[in-house]
């Protein structure tokens, strides 16, 4: 840990929970973030085979905004033409464990409107102990 004046700690201990309810207002949209998939099993009360969707890893509230360039936004070839990917970052409180690449964030609600209700695929997530906010990349689900 980095220190200030002699023998002071830049970062004090719990400075992150302490400070995390500035950004609380920022997180405008809600989404839940599982694994892709579901499992199937025999049900005796209906009768019949229930789909059951993946437990979540996260569900509450966030930030979703595209991401910028200098964030990855990129524009690959395939089949010889390029084809845009828009990344967006997904801004969540800290702690925020069990989030792992190939997971789904559906946006429950949002402030863009194009959003609510798609999914997306985390491409990336950032780690990092002197965060405000845990932040992911994903793709849109086409």
């Amino acid at each position: 840990m980095g220190y200030g004046r002699p023998g002071t700690p830049v970062f004090p201990d719990g400075w992150a929970t302490a400070a995390a309810g500035v950004l609380d207002g920022t997180h405008e949209s809600v989404v839940t973030i599982a694994a892709p998939g579901a499992t199937q099993g025999w049900s005796e009360t209906d009768g019949q085979t229930v789909t059951t969707p993946a437990a979540p890893s996260y569900d509450g509230p966030a930030t979703v905004r595209p991401a910028s360039e200098s964030e990855g936004s990129s524009e690959p070839v395939a089949s010889e033409e390029q084809v845009t990917v828009t990344r967006y970052q997904v801004g969540l409180p800290q702690p925020t464990d069990g989030i792992a690449v190939g997971q789904v964030v559906h946006v429950v609600s949002s402030p863009d409107a194009a959003l609510v209700g798609r999914d997306l695929t985390v491409v990336d997530v950032e780690h990092g102990d002197r965060r405000f906010t845990r932040y992911l990349y994903a793709t849109l689900n086409s």
